[in-house]
């Protein structure tokens, strides 16, 4: 399916590539405050799923470069609480990972292994964690995790593949550097997003796209 979800994703990509870069372009800028971040990536991700909504939904309201306005003030606050408590977890994971490795106690350094296996997982959580947010707006930010848990712990392979076709893509862009990095926070994005889209459709949440791949 991984592969599916790059390739698909790409020609998407391709077809609506003057949206994606006006989006990447907004995020880059809107972020720069850092305390926006939150609200820069909720536009971004909002831009990326109204365009998978025209493309393969084929709804009436084209997706326009304005809608990251609407993800940005719309769904701040929410993207704001994913962002502070991915933050607090990753630093905890990090920080009792080499805090254990470091103890001269051997029992405790046993640790190390579990807390890199939840580190990955939590990793692997972040492809669905922002797509899930949008789709269920009413959830607490307690259920938008174990939603993503369950995802990963329902699809590892899959998952985990995605992961390296992300890192993949981040390595080559920053290596390219220059003008190339304004497409590559967008192409995360719907590789995302169209990720959650097909799994939501095999369980029979959503109906299946009107437009062919």
């Amino acid at each position: 399916m991984a592969w599916t979800i790059v390739t698909i994703s790409a020609r998407l990509f391709y077809r609506r590539l003057g949206i994606f870069l006006g989006a990447n372009v907004l995020w880059i800028l809107t972020s720069l405050p850092i305390v926006t971040l939150p609200a820069a990536t909720a536009g971004l991700f909002y831009v990326v799923s109204r365009v998978i909504a025209d493309e393969r939904d084929l709804e009436l309201e084209e997706a326009t470069i304005s809608d990251f306005w609407v993800g940005f003030r719309g769904y701040w606050q929410s993207f704001s609480w994913l962002t502070f408590f991915n933050l607090v977890i990753f630093l905890l994971l990090g920080y009792s990972a080499v805090f254990y490795w470091r103890s001269s106690v051997e029992p405790l350094s046993w640790l190390v292994g579990p807390l890199i296996i939840l580190f990955v997982t939590f990793s692997a959580m972040q492809l669905y964690v922002f797509p899930l947010r949008l789709v269920y707006q009413a959830d607490s930010t307690w259920n938008i995790f174990r939603r993503a848990f369950f995802l990963v712990l329902s699809r590892p392979m899959d998952s985990i593949l995605l992961v390296i076709w992300q890192l993949m893509l981040t390595v080559v862009c920053f290596a390219l550097g220059g003008p190339v990095l304004f497409l590559l926070f967008s192409a995360l994005a719907l590789l995302q997003t169209y990720m959650l889209r097909v799994i939501r459709i095999d369980r029979g949440e959503i109906p299946p796209a009107k437009a062919p791949a």
